[in-house]
């Protein structure tokens, strides 16, 4: 699958908080770092599997996001989203352990010392395992994506893929994508991905007992393990609306990880792969939850009217 064509003309923003001409800038360095990547590995010069595949996949992700902000078809947004799909399904399938990041840490004084409390130094020594670049936040948005642009790639095969060992070193100790709540989260939605019920249900209530207060993205899992259609919705809605008020705040108006929910349209997707609900009850005026792209995947990579 090759990088989508740009579109032509002026699409209407989607996303009018979004500095537009910013946006165009970065989609333009994007496409071609892209570009450059893609032909260092067809010319044989990738170092490190992992390391391609996961910058590509971030490449393609934030690509999908910015077309999305700045109104392109939905079908280039999709064809991003799936060549992201498939470099994080190539960084699970890499064979071998994936290689240890050098970090250093710096104990900084000031108001974020409390972040290290440690001495400075290095962190781990070379030969030590690493799992930063497949850790269960990442692990978490393949999946989502699986479920949202999965045309060529089924969310059980990248499921059986995404390995957590309980003992797994992260970047840095403290890291958001290393915290308990987190990774119980991350195993709970493969749980239910495999349709293991039992598991999930462990994995939310260790949740509960991590003393992190449950998110919405919890509550909306034990509602869909419970079949319990309006604790569903109004968790998915409560999801959205907190992601709304994040989203329009202006330093975020630079990250494109708020353009758009994978966190809601990964609920959506598996609630209707489940039969948990219809789409007729999901919301359908939500700029962030673009429900048309669920049709896309039904409809073989194609945008469809919504029934």
């Amino acid at each position: 699958m090759s990088a989508p064509a740009q579109l032509d003309g002026a699409p209407r923003q989607r996303l009018t908080h979004v500095d537009a001409a910013w946006a165009y800038e970065l989609l333009e360095y994007l496409r071609q770092d892209l570009a450059d990547r893609t032909a260092e590995a067809e010319a044989g010069r990738v170092r490190s599997v992992h390391i391609h595949a996961v910058t590509l996949a971030e490449r393609c992700k934030d690509l999908a996001l910015l077309h999305y902000a700045l109104g392109s078809d939905l079908n280039v947004v999709h064809d991003y989203l799936a060549l992201a799909l498939r470099h994080y399904f190539e960084l699970f399938a890499a064979p071998g352990a994936p290689p240890s990041l050098r970090v250093t840490t710096v104990a900084v004084p000031g108001p974020f010392d409390h972040d290290h409390d440690g001495p400075s130094g290095q962190l781990r020594g070379p030969d030590q395992p690493d799992y930063s670049l497949t850790n269960p936040c990442r692990g978490l948005l393949a999946l989502q994506l699986a479920l949202i642009v999965g045309e060529q790639v089924e969310p059980r095969e990248i499921a059986g893929l995404i390995h957590d060992p309980p003992d797994a070193d992260f970047l840095a100790p403290g890291s958001a994508d290393s915290a308990p709540a987190q990774r119980h989260l991350a195993r709970a939605f493969k749980a239910l991905v495999l349709q293991d019920s039992t598991q999930a249900a462990a994995e939310l209530d260790a949740l509960a007992h991590s003393g992190d207060l449950p998110s919405a993205e919890a509550s909306a899992l034990r509602a869909l393990l419970q079949r319990n259609v309006a604790d569903f919705l109004r968790a998915l809605g409560d999801l959205m609306s907190r992601h709304a008020k994040e989203a329009i705040k202006a330093h975020n108006g630079k990250v494109p990880d708020f353009y758009l929910s994978f966190a809601g349209l990964g609920l959506a997707a598996l609630a209707l792969r489940t039969g948990a609900v219809t789409q007729s009850l999901l919301p359908c005026d939500n700029v962030y939850l673009p429900l048309e792209l669920l049709d896309m995947r039904r409809n073989g990579g194609t945008a469809g009217a919504r029934t």
